[in-house]
C-alpha cells in the first residue's frame, strides 16, 4: 500500500526551511514510517533503514536533520516507556488517505489518536477511531514537547542506543511472542512461533501474522496464498526465513511472489550469512 507524501514539497514553508540533507532525508522518512506515521528515531537504525544508500546522511549529522524537522513542527521526537527514541509525523493523518492501517508497533505519543483498520482472520475488520480524525488531540502553535535538547551532546544522548545486529529491527518488545499482537523483535522468536505456533492457531496462520508485522501498511495475503507459497519454497520454517530476509529489502511488490524469487534463486545455496544471521543456528 503506497503512503501519499503529506505535502506539495515545492510549495511548503516547512519543507522549504530545511537545509539540502533536511529535504533529502524527509521525504524517505514518509515512505519508512508505519500506518500510523511512526518509527524508530535511533540513529542507527535511520541509518541502515531509512536511508542506506545516502552517503552524505550519516549518524554524525542525522541529530541535527532531526532537529531541523522538530523545530519546523514536522515530527514530534518523544521516548516510550522503554526508553527507546521515537518520532511521530506530525500532520500524518491531515494528508493521509489510506484504505487500511495496522495498528503501530510502537507506543504513541501523548495526546496522539491512531486511526485503525485492518483484517483479522475470517475477513472480519479491527477498527478503531476510524471515522475519527486522528492526530493530536491539541497542539499549541509554541511549546510542543520538547523534541530534542538543543546541544549537540543532548541530542547523541538522547538519540543514541546500542546497535542492533538484525537485518529488519521490528521492535515489538522482550524476545517471544509480543502481548501487543505485533510479533517478535528477532528471528529465532518468529521461527519458533511458526514451527510451533499457540493452541489454535496454525503456521500458515502465523506466517500471516509475520508478514503483517514484518510489512505493516501491506494488504493481508489470502492463507491460501501463504500456504501455496510456504509449500513451493519448502516449508513454513524456510518462507518465515525468507520473510525475515525480504524484511531488510522492504520490497514494493507482492511479498509472497518476492519470497519465491528469492528462494528461486538460492536453491541449492546456503541461505547462512544472506543478511539472516539468526538463521545459522537451525540450519
Amino acid at each position: 500500500m503506497a503512503k501519499a507524501l503529506l505535502y506539495e514539497l515545492g510549495q511548503s514553508i516547512s519543507y522549504g526551511r530545511l537545509s539540502l540533507l533536511g529535504k533529502v532525508f524527509w521525504p524517505m522518512l514518509l515512505a519508512s514510517s508505519d500506518d500510523q506515521g511512526r518509527g524508530l528515531a535511533e540513529l542507527d537504525v535511520l541509518k541502515w533503514r531509512v536511508c542506506p544508500n545516502v552517503d552524505e546522511l550519516t549518524t554524525d549529522n542525522l541529530p541535527q536533520v532531526l532537529q531541523e524537522m522538530a523545530d519546523q513542527h514536522m515530527i514530534h521526537l518523544y521516548t516510550d516507556s522503554r526508553g527507546r527514541s521515537l518520532y511521530q509525523v506530525i500532520r500524518w493523518w491531515e494528508f493521509q488517505q489510506l484504505a487500511w492501517a495496522q495498528p503501530s508497533r510502537f507506543e504513541s505519543p501523548e495526546n496522539w489518536s491512531d486511526r485503525i483498520r485492518y483484517q483479522v482472520k475470517g475477513g472480519k475488520q479491527e477498527r478503531v477511531n476510524w471515522d475519527g480524525k486522528g492526530g493530536f488531540d491539541d497542539i499549541p502553535t509554541s511549546g510542543l514537547p520538547s523534541p530534542l535538547p538543543s546541544s549537540e551532546e543532548g541530542v547523541q544522548n538522547n538519540l543514541t542506543k546500542p546497535n542492533s545486529t538484525q537485518p529488519n529491527d521490528s521492535p515489538t518488545g522482550d524476545a517471544g511472542a509480543s502481548t501487543n499482537g505485533n510479533g517478535p523483535s528477532n528471528f529465532e522468536d518468529w521461527f519458533a512461533l511458526v514451527e510451533r505456533p499457540p493452541e489454535g492457531s496454525n503456521r500458515t496462520a502465523q506466517l500471516v501474522h509475520m508478514h503483517n508485522a514484518l510489512f505493516p501498511g501491506r494488504d493481508p495475503p489470502d492463507f491460501g496464498y501463504v500456504g501455496k507459497t510456504a509449500k513451493t519454497v519448502g516449508g513454513a520454517g524456510r518462507l518465515a526465513a525468507l520473510l525475515w530476509q525480504a524484511s531488510g529489502a522492504r520490497p514494493t511488490g507482492d511479498v509472497m511472489r518476492y519470497c519465491m524469487g528469492i528462494a528461486k534463486g538460492q536453491k541449492g545455496a546456503d541461505l547462512r550469512g544472506q543478511n539472516v544471521p539468526e538463521l545459522e543456528a537451525f540450519q
